[in-house]
């Protein structure tokens, strides 16, 4: 005896479904495809937001770059017809500042810190880099330049770093990040 027979002996109802079973009404055949057509709607929507989901999660990932800058600031200072760009420090910049400033006898750190923070702060000079200023000057590094300044002038850009670093803790402060967060 063949499987089919054997199938068809044990469960009657397999394969006489078809042969038993009517044409579907036109009612029928409408309701089926206006059915199909807004499950297609259905999925045409969840294709795009899921496309949407995607274009929105990149530029969210990509922005993780961003938070490197985030809080720093910048200034243009103008002395005499001189312009000097200046920013706060990150993290990194911190240390190197410090490290270079224990480096020093300690009878001599306080005295350098000044000069130290705006060689770390300074940019450019005139458009120029720092180094390339201290290169034209005539000096092997721009700690070197930097410190053969005068102490007004030094003064007056550290000066204008500490309100500009005071700036930026104002604006990233704890209590503001707080209410940032309250507020999304």
């Amino acid at each position: 005896m063949s499987l089919e027979k054997k199938v068809k002996m044990s469960h009657p109802s397999i394969g006489s479904s078809r042969q038993n079973a009517k044409a579907p009404s036109a009612e029928t055949i409408q309701k089926g495809q206006a059915l199909a057509a807004e499950a297609d709607n259905v999925f045409d929507k969840l294709d795009a937001i899921a496309e949407e989901s995607k274009v929105s999660d990149e530029p969210r990932m990509a922005n993780f770059k961003d938070l490197v800058f985030l809080g720093k600031l910048t200034k243009r200072i103008q002395v005499a017809g001189w312009n000097f760009d200046i920013h706060t420090m990150d993290a990194q910049e911190q240390r190197t500042l410090l490290t270079e400033l224990l480096r020093l006898p300690p009878e001599d750190r306080l005295l350098y810190s000044k000069p130290y923070t705006v060689w770390v702060v300074l940019d450019f000079i005139n458009d120029a880099p720092v180094d390339v200023a201290a290169e034209a000057a005539g000096f092997e590094s721009a700690v070197e330049f930097i410190c053969s300044w005068q102490d007004p002038l030094i003064d007056r850009i550290f000066g204008e770093y500490e309100s500009l670093a005071k700036e930026s803790k104002a604006v990233f402060s704890p209590e503001t990040i707080e209410n940032d967060v309250k507020k999304s």
